[in-house]
């Protein structure tokens, strides 16, 4: 909950938690695992509530102190599957960058209006040539009907609207993605409203509102 927490959390539990560890190692261990605590501590902190009870007393690192998404949570909304034949409407949202990363996100909508976010691309440091043979091969992980998703299944790509602004020779980023056969459409990038509707999308699993958002665990960032 501190001012490390999402450093320390992306740096070492998060490799413990999609089983993909390498250079570090997360031992998680709870306030209940160690006989030798003073039970008046103890406690205290199963007495806490909220955000703090979750990370103190539960040793959640998904929490979200200080932060907007407050109802996340990883049991509810991340899965570990997802049948495609379930999607009506597949769409692409795009966050350029070069030093920073180049994000795109693959998300669909089923019969029942929900949303889910089910594959992702991230890279830096690369040119939008090989970002757009990235995405066409993401896309590929998933079917329509009998055959492989392509662009032209996509119902929209979307993209922030620095991908729009033109450049000293008047080229933008999104026409060179366009000669790659991806049409990029500008974003809606209201912030407020749109963080509202993640907020209303993802429900309160705690006050037992249903979650209408999903995020497949393939979407590690």
């Amino acid at each position: 909950g501190g001012v490390g927490h999402a450093w320390y959390r992306a740096r070492f539990v998060a490799p413990f938690v999609e089983g993909r560890e390498s250079e570090t190692r997360f031992v998680p261990a709870r306030v209940t695992d160690n006989r030798f605590c003073n039970p008046e501590y103890v406690k205290v902190l199963q007495n806490l509530s909220g955000w703090q009870k979750r990370a103190w007393f539960d040793g959640d690192w998904d929490i979200a102190a200080g932060q907007f998404f407050t109802t996340f949570r990883r049991e509810a909304h991340v899965i570990d599957e997802f049948d495609d034949t379930r999607a009506r409407e597949w769409f692409v949202a795009l966050d350029y960058g070069f030093t920073h990363y180049t994000v795109a996100l693959l998300g669909c909508t089923d019969g029942d209006g929900n949303v889910f976010v089910v594959d992702e691309h991230a890279e830096r440091l690369w040119l939008p040539q090989r970002h757009a043979s990235a995405i066409k091969a993401m896309l590929g992980r998933w079917k329509i009907g009998e055959r492989r998703l392509e662009l032209i299944d996509l119902k929209r790509f979307v993209a922030g609207a620095d991908v729009f602004s033109k450049q000293s020779d008047g080229s933008t980023v999104a026409s060179q993605y366009a000669r790659l056969g991806i049409a990029l459409r500008a974003a809606n990038m209201e912030r407020i409203n749109g963080w509202a509707e993640i907020l209303q999308r993802l429900g309160d699993v705690e006050a037992g509102i249903v979650p209408r958002l999903f995020i497949h665990q393939r979407c590690a960032r």
